[in-house]
């Protein structure tokens, strides 16, 4: 429950800040933006990738809202796994260990070592992730940038990747510093 609220709630912004990226992405002509640098092929030729990746974007989307009932699902058989494996995790514990071909004093030891490095890297991957992510939210609302929850959550996603924030917060500040706003882009630098 305490997960399922905020997870609830934060979902929900997230819904709403897409469909705001969408409709933003999707009322603008870029094709105007960009005649004044280009000839008129080369910019027909630009309007066609945008609205291929408009069209990929839309695809995208709906491909991820079809797929909520089955995410929900994988969820739920998660949480029951998860269940399953706190509740019989001595017994699984033993019945590896009894299957190791080691002396009981080799096998405590290993299994120690597992149990410490194995908590210790899902903890500490999630909550670099947890942080990366807040951080990365609130340097998005103070530096200006639109739907700073939505970024921050994808920077949290991204944060199991190596470099993965930086996928997020580099082209932000790339768009600021073209535009002409120096603080704020340099500030996400």
């Amino acid at each position: 429950l305490i997960i399922l609220i905020p997870s609830i709630f934060v979902f929900s912004i997230l819904a709403e800040e897409s469909v705001s990226i969408y409709k933003e992405i999707s009322s603008r002509d870029f094709s105007l933006l960009i005649s004044s640098y280009v000839d008129q092929d080369t910019s027909q030729m630009i309007k066609q990738v945008v609205d291929r990746g408009l069209f990929f974007l839309v695809q995208l989307t709906s491909d991820f809202v079809l797929s909520i009932p089955g995410i929900i699902l994988s969820f739920f058989v998660a949480m029951f796994l998860i269940y399953f494996l706190l509740q019989t995790h001595t017994t699984i514990s033993n019945t590896i260990s009894n299957l190791i071909p080691f002396r009981e004093k080799e096998k405590q030891l290993i299994v120690e070592k597992f149990k410490k490095t194995t908590s210790a890297l899902i903890y500490g991957t999630t909550l670099a992730a947890l942080a990366q992510g807040i951080l990365g939210g609130l340097g998005f609302y103070l530096f200006n940038i639109p739907l700073p929850i939505f970024w921050g959550f994808v920077m949290f996603l991204l944060s199991v990747v190596p470099i993965g924030p930086a996928y997020v917060w580099i082209p932000a500040a790339i768009i600021h510093l073209v535009r002409g706003d120096t603080f704020n882009g340099i500030g996400l630098l």
